[in-house]
C-alpha cells in the first residue's frame, strides 16, 4: 500500500516545479481525494455508482475517507450498508457490514477501533451491538459484551483521554437511570455524567476540562438556564455563564475556536440580544453575538477551517447571496456562497470535513453544483484552497530510493511511496 506524499526538495539553486508523475491513484491519502475531476471552485461527486441514500457523517481516518448514513450497497458492494470507505475511487464495505436497514449517524476513531453510533442492532452477529458498535479492522462487535449496547439512537460519539462519550435519544445506558441521553464508557462499563441532561443530546465537545453538550434539553441537570447547551464540570451540569446565555431552541452543533464558541441550530434568540442571533451565533467572554446578518433556516453543522466559518443546513440565500443554498461561509464579517453561481446544494448538508485543500460535504442533497451524481456526498475544491503550511518538525526523512526518482531539481512534487515509510496522517516530507 502506498501514500501520495508531497515532497519538498531543498537546494541552493533556483526553484522550478517538477511535473507530477502519471500514475494510478494510491489507495490511502489519494483515495480520499479521488476522483479530482472538478475544476477549482466547483463541486464534484465521489465514488461510483452514486449512493442511494443520505450521508450523515464524514470522517478522514489516516488519510482515508469514511461516510455514514442510511444508504445501502454503496459502490455496488452488498455489504456497504450504512457505512463505507472510499478506496481507489470506489465505495467498499468495512468487514461484513452492518446489514440492511442500518442508519449510522456518527463515526469516531481512537487509534485502534472505529466506532459508530446510530440506529441498528446485532451488528456482526453480536446481540449486544445495538445502536453503538466498534470495528477492529476485520470484525464488528459490541463495545464489551452484555449491557454495553444502547436502546435508542446515538447522534454523536466523541473520545477524550481514552474515554468514549455518547449522546443521543437512549436511556439507562448500562442499566444506569442517570446515564440517559449522554453517558461515558471507560472500556468496560457505562457511567453517568451527574444526573444527565434530561433530553436528547446531539453534539458533544470538550474544552477547559469540561464536557459540553448541545441538543433538545430545556434544563440540563435541572437548571433552567442550562437549556439546549450546557457544560459538565465533573460533578454538575451548568449554564455556560449566566442566565444571559439562555437559548430559545435546539442546538445541533458546536465548534470551539480561538477562545470562542460557535453554534448552529434551530434557535432564533440567544442571551439578552433582541432581536437575537438567528440559527448561528458566537459566544465569547460569556456574551452571545451575531455573525453578520445571520441565516434564514436551521443550521446543522458549523466548522471553522483556517479562519473561515462554514455552515450547513436548511437555509437559502446566505447573507443575501442567491447561491448560498444549504452551505455557506462567513468571512470578513459577511456570509456568502462557497464559490458563486453553481456552488449551492439542492437540499441540506449535514456535515463537513476538510482535508488537504478539499472541502467535503455530506447530507440530504442529490445534486451539488449541478452534478447529478453528487448524491449525499460531494467535494468542493476552492479556487484558492486554504492551506496550513507544514512545520519543519512535521517533516520526515524518506530515502530517495523509495520514491523511484533518480534525479531531482529544486521544487515540489507528488510521489507515491510505501505507506510504512510515512507516519499516520503524514503528507509532507523533506529530502
Amino acid at each position: 500500500m502506498h501514500k501520495l506524499l508531497t515532497v519538498f526538495i531543498l537546494s541552493a539553486l533556483f526553484a522550478s516545479m517538477l511535473p507530477t508523475p502519471a500514475a494510478a491513484a494510491p489507495a490511502t491519502a489519494a483515495a480520499a481525494r479521488a476522483p479530482l475531476a472538478a475544476g477549482s471552485g466547483s463541486w464534484t461527486s465521489l465514488g461510483t455508482p452514486p449512493l442511494n441514500g443520505d450521508v450523515h457523517d464524514i470522517e478522514i481516518i489516516n488519510g482515508d475517507l469514511y461516510i455514514a448514513g442510511d444508504f445501502t450497497d454503496a459502490g455496488g458492494d452488498a455489504n456497504a450498508d450504512g457505512i463505507a470507505k472510499l478506496e481507489n475511487g470506489n465505495w467498499v464495505a468495512l468487514g461484513s457490514g452492518l446489514g440492511v436497514g442500518a442508519l449510522v449517524r456518527t463515526i469516531a476513531y481512537d487509534g485502534t477501533y472505529i466506532y459508530i453510533g446510530g440506529s441498528f442492532s446485532n451488528v456482526g452477529g453480536d446481540p449486544n451491538a445495538n445502536s453503538i458498535a466498534k470495528f477492529d479492522g476485520s470484525v464488528w462487535s459490541s463495545l464489551n459484551g452484555a449491557n454495553t449496547g444502547l436502546n435508542n439512537h446515538v447522534h454523536d460519539i466523541e473520545i477524550n483521554s481514552g474515554t468514549l462519550y455518547a449522546g443521543g435519544d437512549f436511556i439507562n445506558a448500562g442499566g444506569i437511570a442517570a446515564a440517559s441521553y449522554i453517558a461515558m464508557f471507560n472500556g468496560s462499563t457505562w457511567s453517568a455524567l451527574g444526573i444527565g441532561t434530561g433530553a436528547t443530546v446531539r453534539d458533544i465537545e470538550f474544552a477547559g476540562g469540561s464536557v459540553y453538550a448541545a441538543g433538545d434539553f430545556p434544563a440540563a441537570g435541572g437548571d433552567v438556564n442550562a437549556n439546549y447547551i450546557s457544560r459538565f464540570d465533573g460533578s454538575s451540569w451548568l449554564p455556560l455563564n449566566s442566565a444571559a446565555t439562555a437559548l430559545s431552541l435546539t442546538v445541533y452543533d458546536m465548534e470551539f475556536n480561538s477562545g470562542a464558541l460557535y453554534i448552529g441550530g434551530e434557535f432564533t434568540d440567544a442571551g439578552t440580544l433582541s432581536p437575537g442571533p438567528d440559527y448561528v451565533a458566537k459566544l465569547q467572554s460569556g456574551t452571545w453575538g451575531w455573525l453578520g446578518a445571520g441565516l434564514n433556516g436551521d443550521v446543522y453543522k458549523v466548522a471553522m477551517i483556517n479562519g473561515v466559518l462554514y455552515a450547513a443546513g436548511i437555509f437559502s440565500n446566505a447573507g443575501g447571496d442567491p447561491d448560498g443554498d444549504h452551505v455557506a461561509k462567513f468571512e470578513n464579517g459577511v456570509w456568502s456562497s462557497l464559490g458563486g453561481p453553481g456552488s449551492g446544494l439542492n437540499n441540506p448538508a449535514l456535515d463537513f470535513a476538510f482535508y488537504d485543500g478539499v472541502l467535503y460535504a455530506a447530507g440530504y442533497f442529490s445534486n451539488a453544483g449541478g452534478d447529478p451524481d453528487a448524491d449525499g456526498i460531494a467535494m468542493f475544491i476552492p479556487s484558492s484552497p486554504p492551506h496550513t503550511p507544514t512545520t519543519p518538525t512535521q517533516f520526515v526523512s524518506t530515502p530517495i530510493a523509495a520514491t523511484g526518482i533518480t534525479s531531482l531539481t529544486l521544487g515540489r512534487i507528488l510521489v507515491s511511496v510505501p505507506a510504512v515509510a510515512i507516519p499516520a496522517g503524514q503528507t509532507d516530507c523533506l529530502l
